[in-house]
């Protein structure tokens, strides 16, 4: 039986494809708050990072226009965007499989909590998880360190969230980083939105190309 107890899961670039939904909503932003024509495509940057934060960033915006952009961004998301995805292969059965060797599972995003639970229950994997963690609509908690947690103190009474037998899967580097800074491990997924020579910078404990990379790995560890 592993060691690990609970499976932390991101969402974005880790579960899901959400690249269509986030990039067309954030062109979508800045066509009706700037009048600024970006295709899709060149947007991929806003995948993973807080949104007011990289909206700022990119069009050189001061806090009160990168609110109205996440405003205009959320306006399209909530209104169909957020289903524009994909589950990635084999994420159903990693989950079922981890669930069957006895592991609690927890959601830990930056996307809106709301947000996550529609996408969850979209795709009917929802009932799959003991704790949905993530930000809030007012751009609080929005550091995945406070997600990861926040999900850990919240999680039902069941579920082990001792540091040691929990880990973080995650593309992003910013997933690893702050799972250790929780005092977890964490494990790369190199088919997500980061590029591989920026995970080869952090410390994670193993680096998976596809999910059942992932369950194999967390099976094996003792």
């Amino acid at each position: 039986m592993s060691k690990y107890k609970t499976v932390l899961f991101d969402l974005d670039g880790t579960l899901i494809d959400s690249s269509p939904g986030i990039t067309t909503s954030a062109a979508y932003a800045m066509k009706k708050v700037l009048g600024r024509i970006e295709a899709p495509s060149t947007l991929k940057c806003f995948i993973g990072p807080p949104l007011r934060e990289q909206f700022m960033n990119f069009c050189g915006a001061d806090l009160e226009t990168g609110t109205k952009l996440v405003s205009a961004y959320r306006e399209y998301y909530s209104a169909g965007g957020l289903f524009e995805c994909s589950l990635y292969d084999g994420v159903p059965e990693l989950l079922d499989n981890l669930r069957n060797d006895g592991c609690s599972i927890l959601l830990a995003t930056i996307k809106p909590e709301v947000f996550a639970k529609r996408i969850l229950e979209h795709f009917s994997i929802d009932s799959k998880f003991d704790y949905i963690a993530g930000s809030n609509l007012d751009n609080t908690r929005t550091v995945k360190y406070e997600v990861i947690c926040y999900a850990l103190e919240n999680a039902p009474e069941h579920c082990c969230v001792e540091p040691g037998k929990c880990v973080m899967v995650g593309d992003s580097p910013h997933d690893i980083t702050h799972a250790n800074k929780a005092g977890i491990d964490g494990i790369a997924a190199l088919y997500g939105f980061s590029e591989k020579k920026l995970l080869d910078e952090v410390p994670a404990v193993a680096m998976c190309s596809n999910t059942e990379e992932i369950y194999e790995y967390i099976k094996s560890v003792k």
